[in-house]
């Protein structure tokens, strides 16, 4: 396999990206921009064919699918999870989806955040960024044939290499594992597209004792406004990795789980709300607690809201628990 080699403007180190077919401009540099297109296009791609299951006929025929790899694998608290198997490796593909009652920039902003990582995904304990640049493009699209008026949309796009270290003591894969990897995430045309994929990093040379796992191409976040709501987001999570030296039947068995980080998102940000409520209820400036009741939350997760979800199935977790914190919204 050739190794690209990449040097970044500031960066402290030299990041390499290994790939087959590697974007590259006329000196020889990977096509960062490139590169980022493929990821957020990939995404896009999986997200479209991931729509077209039909949950509907989910009790007659609940795996089948139509023009796609993807199948319906289970559901759990309203997150639908579809599998994809990968005709290059036995690892197989994993999706979540479902609608949150929060913003999109809400989300956005605590999902592009390195260090929120820890917060909502229970295998992480470590995490920074090793690496950021960010920059603007506005795009003018003439509308109508005979027209002068145009369209301006703005384009934020973001590229890091972020370093996650993962150790999971109560679990099935018990030996600690790092992921070092490039993010490009993307706001466009009222969406949000986080996608990555592993890289390595001089300052981040893998360690003793810690095997380096892999993020393939086109892994991430998918976000867009839930029927144009500005306070409903549809999220789709595409979790496409290689834990690296354990049986694939494990493997799988732990990603398996990874798509209800979505589900873990929402309960955190949901938390952070009730404390903020709950500060401005304790505030000496603030004479009422607000017209909602104790017993109510307000925002956060509503599986109903989710027209096309499943039946609830519980699925046991006793073989994927961590040690559990009182402060930790995922075990809320």
């Amino acid at each position: 396999m050739e190794t690209a080699r990449l040097n970044l403007q500031g960066a402290e180190g030299v990041v390499t990206l290994r790939s087959l077919m590697m974007p590259t401009k006329e000196n020889g540099e990977v096509d960062w921009n490139t590169l980022g297109n493929i990821l957020t296009a990939r995404m896009v791609e999986e997200v479209l064919y991931g729509s077209y299951i039909d949950i509907k006929h989910r009790e007659s025929r609940p795996s089948f699918t139509v023009d796609t790899d993807w199948k319906f694998s289970y559901e759990e608290s309203g997150v639908v999870v579809l599998r994809k198997n990968n005709a290059d490796s036995p690892i197989h593909s994993w999706m979540g989806r479902t609608v949150i009652d929060f913003p999109l920039e809400e989300i956005a902003s605590f999902i592009a955040d390195p260090d929120s990582a820890p917060l909502y995904d229970k295998y992480i304990t470590e995490s920074r960024t090793v690496h950021r640049i960010s920059y603007s493009e506005t795009h003018t699209d003439a509308i109508g044939k005979s027209r002068l008026t145009a369209r301006q949309t703005d384009t934020e796009f973001s590229f890091f290499a972020a370093y996650y270290k993962s150790e999971a003591k109560h679990c099935l894969v018990k030996t600690v594992r790092d992921f070092l990897f490039y993010v490009r995430y993307l706001h466009f045309d009222g969406k949000y597209i986080q996608t990555a994929m592993s890289v390595e990093h001089t300052a981040c040379p893998p360690v003793p004792g810690v095997v380096r796992a892999l993020i393939n191409l086109g892994a991430g976040w998918h976000l867009e406004p839930f029927r144009g709501s500005q306070q409903r987001t549809l999220v789709t999570y595409l979790a496409h990795m290689d834990l690296v030296d354990i049986p694939p039947i494990i493997g799988n068995r732990v990603l398996k789980r990874q798509p209800l980080n979505i589900l873990y998102v929402s309960k955190h940000l949901a938390q952070r709300q009730r404390e903020i409520q709950r500060s401005l209820s304790l505030s000496p400036s603030t004479s009422e607690k607000g017209e909602k009741g104790e017993g109510e939350e307000g925002g956060g997760f509503d599986p109903t809201h989710f027209e096309d979800a499943l039946p609830v199935r519980v699925f046991t977790r006793d073989s994927l628990r961590t040690r559990r914190t009182v402060s930790d919204p995922r075990h809320n």
